[in-house]
């Protein structure tokens, strides 16, 4: 997935093409808010925490390449998550230009519940 991406000029992720990675994919509903989402919330924060430290702790210990790139799926990135924190700082400036072409305004970013840079 990564070399293709590259050879065609690349893309926001832009994922190591040497490395071993797994998309894991968290899938989460609640049908209520109250109760019931603050469930679903702290239980998926706990997911993608655990599995971060697990991750961490296998670099760490020298199980997983300690420099290794980890970026975060923006479709599948919780709100809480800081997906742009997670990019290249190259990714992030195309992101900030991209974003400053085609919404000058602020549009997309004050009026939807979706990321935030």
């Amino acid at each position: 997935m990564a070399a293709v991406a590259r050879a065609k000029s690349g893309d926001l992720l832009d994922l190591d093409d040497d490395a071993d990675l797994i998309v894991m994919e968290y899938n989460y509903s609640w049908l209520l808010e109250g109760a019931e989402r603050r469930v679903v919330d702290q239980a998926l924060q706990d997911t993608y925490n655990g599995v971060r430290e697990r991750v961490v702790a296998g670099q760490a210990a020298g199980e997983l390449p300690a420099d290794a790139y980890l970026p975060l799926f923006a479709n599948d990135a919780y709100f809480r998550q800081d997906y742009f924190g997670r990019l290249r700082p190259e990714s992030r400036e195309m992101a900030a230009a991209a974003r400053q072409a085609v919404d000058p305004e602020g549009f997309f970013a004050s009026r939807t519940g979706g990321l935030k840079m």
